[in-house]
């Protein structure tokens, strides 16, 4: 099950329980499909606009402030917001139940992965398979890198014959760059 259909299923349920308090008996299926694209909707742009706040503010975590400038940006009006959200009589639907998600197959390990040391935190990912970085081959041989070596400096050599002033020009890229 893909985690926006569970989503999906959550928010249609809830649309269906606001119709309920509102004294409706039942819905059409294309009817609480579109209310359920409504509410979607204005939730993401409530997210959006909320996670804009948040950034313009240098922040990476959203506040309460966000949230209210975001609904006051789309023209909600929050003077019965708290009342709403504590009115007698409203459903409250039940926390959805996890599915059993199927076991992965476990990834082949080459070697014994290494843990932290204590100076690096410990939030950061773990180290790659030791097969990735111990006795990993050179791949340029130092003959390789002498003929590259020597290929780019008689190539600077005849272009400078043609372009006198390529010297000063490269000289002044390598160090603004």
């Amino acid at each position: 099950v893909q985690p926006s259909n569970v989503r999906r299923r959550v928010l249609a349920l809830a649309v269906a329980a606001s119709l309920t308090e509102a004294g409706f008996d039942g819905a059409d299926k294309m009817a609480l499909e579109t209310l359920v694209e409504m509410m979607q909707s204005l939730l993401t742009e409530i997210g959006n606009s909320t996670k804009g706040y948040c950034e313009l503010a240098c922040r990476t975590e959203p506040v309460v402030g966000d949230v209210i400038m975001a609904l006051i940006n789309m023209g909600v009006r929050l003077d019965g917001l708290e009342k709403f959200a504590y009115r007698p009589g409203r459903i409250i639907l039940p926390a959805p139940t996890a599915s059993t998600q199927p076991k992965q197959p476990s990834i082949l390990q080459a070697g014994v992965k290494l843990s932290h040391p204590p100076h690096i935190p410990s939030h950061l990912p773990p180290f790659p398979d030791p097969h990735a970085y111990i006795r990993t081959p050179v791949i340029i041989t130092p003959c390789l890198l002498w003929l590259s070596f020597y290929v780019i400096c008689s190539f600077y050599m005849y272009l400078s014959k043609w372009f006198p002033n390529l010297g000063s020009c490269i000289a002044r890229f390598t160090l603004t760059s």
